[in-house]
């Protein structure tokens, strides 16, 4: 389910953007077992996001008998293409839960 992914992402990117303050970046809180997801779909989701210019400071680590990649935190941080995106999702993000409650307003309106 795509939401599924844009939702691992937005996390991912929100927890970036909420320790630029930190002297490292704690990965505990955006691990594959603490987001509920398994580790294929985390390392899917952050080479997406590699790709895109999302994140960077990731580094790819040789995970044998695996179909995907995996990456290691190496200096992880959001990128200026990142913030942009976290901040446009958002928005949509809000805009999506509006239109879902007015539609509720509605009436004979589903």
């Amino acid at each position: 389910m795509a939401s599924k992914t844009l939702k691992v992402m937005q996390q991912i990117l929100e927890h970036f953007d909420e320790s630029m303050d930190s002297d490292e970046i704690d990965m505990g809180p955006i691990s594959a077992e603490n987001m509920g997801i398994s580790e294929a779909r985390w390392n899917r989701v952050i080479g997406m996001m590699l790709e895109e210019g999302l994140i960077d400071g990731f580094a790819e680590i040789a995970h044998l008998g695996s179909s995907h990649l995996a990456y290691g935190a190496v200096n992880p941080r959001i990128t200026l293409r990142g913030l942009i995106f976290l901040n446009e999702n958002s928005n949509a993000a809000k805009i999506y839960e509006i239109a879902k409650e007015i539609r509720g307003w509605v009436p004979g309106f589903k």
